[in-house]
């Protein structure tokens, strides 16, 4: 089982992606402190980092990179409501709102990608419909 690392300082948000995560085993942290502790001391594979853009004490995208570093090969995905600045790459891009379905079927795709297809600079940007 795929083990995903949910950031996002919205406890409802966080909540409800994690039911949509449903079928993968979540580790969850408000905020980017407690996630750089988790990725320093969890022993366990963590496969994917899925982090909101806009943190109160750090950037998605800086702890995209600081998790790169303490765990190469780690997969990346950004969540923002913002498109301005959205360029996510290397990591991948969920633009909000977004339907917990889209959320799932993007997880599922770069967990299911090499590290060279989620690492070349490509982004994805799932709406709502």
């Amino acid at each position: 089982m795929f083990t995903v690392l949910l950031v996002d300082d919205d406890d409802a948000l966080r909540e409800l992606m994690q039911i949509g995560l449903g079928d993968y085993h979540v580790i969850e942290s408000r905020d980017a402190s407690g996630a750089l502790s988790i990725l320093r001391s969890q022993h366990g594979k963590i496969d994917l980092l899925l982090v909101d853009a806009g943190l109160p004490d750090l950037k998605g995208w800086d702890l995209a990179n600081l998790a790169r570093q303490l765990r190469p090969g780690i997969k990346c995905v950004i969540i923002s409501g913002n498109p301005v600045g959205s360029d996510s790459a290397p990591h991948r891009f969920l633009a909000k709102p977004f339907q917990l379905t889209e959320l799932h079927a993007l997880v599922t795709e770069v967990l299911g990608a090499s590290e060279d297809e989620c690492g070349d600079g490509q982004r994805q940007a799932v709406d709502e419909a």
